[in-house]
């Protein structure tokens, strides 16, 4: 998936469109007019449009290291190993926290690009919930003429649709 485009689902939770746009309208459009009716959404069902947000090695160092955790880790192996006495002797600046926190990341990219480590997932961003709505045209089928009342069939498209009506 290419970060920044936009893609469409049926479901929030599972992503099962495998298409990309360039603008959310044009994501929307491919839910409706496609998604929507190849997964037998209903009226009054869900559909979802949400941005590609390539997940990096940087966003992965980003997320798991916290200098505070690991300085954490530093008291906690003192305490274990040398004695409570010792540990406070690790005190550290905003500046040397940030600093070693840029340090394990750039430690992991080296480490992932040394190793030809790449994440191929995404996350979805600006995530949109649209309530699918049914066309309102019917017809009726003359399928049987003694029947009374006569049947009907309902459009399978959008309420917006343009051009021909679907007929199930």
């Amino acid at each position: 998936m290419t970060d920044g485009k936009w893609t469409c689902s049926t479901n929030d939770e599972r992503w099962d469109c495998g298409e990309e746009f360039d603008t959310r309208e044009d994501a929307l459009a491919f839910a409706i007019s496609e998604l929507a009716p190849d997964y037998g959404i209903e009226d009054g069902g869900s559909v979802f449009v949400g941005q590609i947000n390539k997940v990096t090695i940087d966003n992965i160092a980003a997320g798991i290291f916290d200098a505070d955790s690991v300085i954490d880790q530093m008291a906690c192996w003192l305490y274990d190993n040398v004695g409570e006495d010792f540990v406070d002797d690790i005190k550290v600046s905003k500046e040397q926290s940030e600093d070693l926190e840029e340090r394990l990341a750039a430690t992991v990219r080296e480490w992932a690009t040394a190793n030809g480590i790449e994440p191929t997932c995404f996350t979805l961003e600006n995530v949109e919930r649209h309530t699918w709505e049914q066309c309102d045209e019917t017809r009726e089928v003359d399928t049987d003429p003694s029947s009374e009342p006569p049947h009907t069939e309902r459009c399978l498209r959008h309420s917006e649709h343009e051009g021909a009506h679907e007929w199930p």
